[in-house]
Order: structure tokens, then C-alpha cells, then sequence
């Protein structure tokens, strides 16, 4: 179970990091991902970004994720650690994620984001 969770830790941090906007701020050896989100022209996220990513998941219902400080930034910790937490529930994270990412970035920048199907492509 324990390698089953970081494998599927490891999975989401590459799902994740080819997402415009999104940067994975530590390197995942075990379950645990820390992950900020980048302003345009890359300056890292603000606490309120990092919030803002944690309601919308967890107002799915489906997922329990908090923020917290990492390196002196806040970021969107996940810890994978669930019992029946498997590939495909990791899955449709990286999708909800990206999802709420995209509307994020068009509502606040007026940007458009990235397409879930080139985004799997993993």
C-alpha cells in the first residue's frame, strides 16, 4: 500500500508539471506534494491562490487538501494516503485540478488554460 501511494504521488507530480502555471516545489520521494501556483511571468503564487485551489477541490467532496508553508511560500499540500486511493482516483485529482486551474486563470487573468486531453498525455 505505502508503494502504491508513492507511485501514485509520483504520477501526479508529472501530470502536474506540464501545466503552465503550476510548479511542484519539492521532489517527490515519498507521498507528499507541495505545489504552488505562478502568477503570470512566474512569480510565485500568493497565499490566496494556494486557498483558492484547496475550497474548489475539496467543495468536490471527493478530496481533503489543505495548504501550508513550504519554503516560506504557501502551497497546496496532498498528501496521497487514503486505503483505496489507486491510479485512477489520482487521476481525476490531476484532472479537477487543471479543471479549477483553467477557470482560476481565466477569471482572474483572463488567460486561457490547458486542454485535459493533451495534459494526459503523460
Amino acid at each position: 500500500m505505502v508503494e502504491q501511494h508513492c507511485d501514485a504521488a509520483r504520477f501526479l507530480a508529472q501530470r502536474l508539471e506540464k501545466i503552465d502555471g503550476i510548479s511542484l516545489r519539492n521532489e517527490v520521494h515519498l507521498n507528499q506534494l507541495a505545489i504552488a501556483f505562478m502568477e503570470p511571468g512566474g512569480n510565485c503564487s500568493s497565499a490566496e491562490l494556494a486557498a483558492e485551489m484547496a475550497e474548489r477541490l475539496n467543495a468536490k467532496g471527493d478530496y481533503f487538501l489543505r495548504t501550508a508553508t513550504w519554503n516560506e511560500a504557501t502551497v497546496l499540500r496532498i498528501s496521497v494516503i487514503a486505503y483505496g486511493t489507486d491510479m485512477a482516483i489520482v487521476d481525476r485529482l490531476a484532472r479537477d485540478m487543471i479543471e479549477a486551474w483553467n477557470e482560476m486563470r481565466a477569471t482572474v487573468y483572463g488567460e486561457s488554460g490547458t486542454d485535459l486531453n493533451s495534459a494526459s498525455q503523460a
